[in-house]
């Protein structure tokens, strides 16, 4: 028996129960955080570290959250929830079937936008198309033409999708448009679902670049969203690898979600030795009203680290959506 503690005091109570009320903590959080537009606030920090933070809006984590919560829609009763979110994805797509990172318009941005068009990327146009749903052919015919004309030499793609000299809101580091391994990873789903000849190539490339530090361009000290994706990417039968020693973190709050996202792909069958970590960590994470995702939330990414420009950029709801998700493995029925 753990023990869970929603207020001042400790009570003792059958481990089901409690993690059964944390559970209901954590859904009622990610239906309050999210706005009417469908989005969730993404917190930033000039160092990694969770301190002064500030709330921006990006198009980035929305497909991320759908990606976490889908299995759980019916169960948890998210269907309105993800289909805001999704609405809020197909809104940022433009005409040539392209995403920006930051929209065009930022609600919680109080004083003037220095920059409304911001220059579009791989991920964010990868990630919006996977949760599109009806796809508008000409579009996608588009963003796919776009695509492959950042696509490397040794078959990987590029972050940006425009030419330097038309860099716009951007702060590029030595490399002014590199390959990302979580950006090629976001990449592989979309084209194998659209384009499964291009997914196929690129996955040989991710197999032939797996031990390449180089491609830890975003992800260099957050490693979770380039976990997260690897599972998806080898369920589609791309067995590339994550070497352990290219995961790096910046504190042992940040290693305690890799476990987390590790557990996601573990057999968590009753008797199991995984299923007992699983509920630990549960308990863990959910302890005085998950205060472990209020003081060290998720760091998803950073930019470049060889850019002038430092950032680091957390989410509170991605660890909700990723307690939610573990729970649905070990308590659900």
């Amino acid at each position: 028996m753990l023990l869970f503690s929603w207020g001042g005091g400790s009570a003792a109570a059958p481990q089901e129960s409690w993690l059964s009320q944390a559970y209901d903590l954590a859904l009622r959080e990610v239906e309050k955080n999210q706005s009417p537009e469908g989005y969730w606030p993404t917190f930033t920090t000039r160092a990694p570290v969770f301190h002064d933070a500030r709330l921006e809006v990006n198009t980035f984590l929305q497909p991320i959250m759908i990606a976490l919560l889908q299995p759980l829609t019916d169960a948890a009763g998210l269907t309105q929830t993800l289909e805001r979110a999704r609405d809020y994805t197909r809104k940022q797509l433009d005409d040539s079937g392209l995403v920006r990172f930051s929209p065009s318009f930022d609600p919680l941005h109080k004083g003037p936008d220095l920059c409304r068009d911001m220059t579009p990327d791989a991920d964010d146009t990868a990630l919006a198309w996977s949760v599109a749903g009806t796809a508008d052919s000409g579009a996608l015919a588009l963003a796919l033409q776009k695509l492959r004309t950042y696509r490397t030499a040794e078959g990987l793609f590029r972050t940006w999708l425009a030419e330097e000299k038309d860099f716009r809101c951007l702060a590029p580091g030595a490399d002014p448009n590199p390959p990302d391994i979580g950006i090629n990873f976001h990449v592989y789903l979309f084209l194998a679902r659209y384009d499964p000849s291009s997914a196929r190539a690129l996955c040989q490339a991710l197999i032939a670049k797996a031990e390449d530090n180089s491609l830890w361009v975003y992800y260099a000290q957050a490693p979770l969203i380039p976990l997260l994706r690897l599972g998806d990417v080898r369920r589609t039968g791309c067995l590339t690898f994550i070497p352990g020693e290219l995961i790096h973190t910046v504190d042992d709050a940040q290693a305690m979600w890799v476990k987390a996202i590790s557990l996601l792909d573990d057999d968590l069958s009753p008797g199991t030795k995984a299923r007992e970590e699983a509920v630990s960590l549960l308990g863990t994470l959910a302890q005085n009203r998950f205060a472990a995702i209020e003081a060290s939330p998720p760091l998803l990414y950073h930019n470049d680290l060889t850019s002038v420009h430092k950032r680091d950029y957390w989410s509170k709801d991605f660890g909700y959506a990723l307690w939610l998700r573990i729970y649905a493995r070990v308590i659900a029925p």
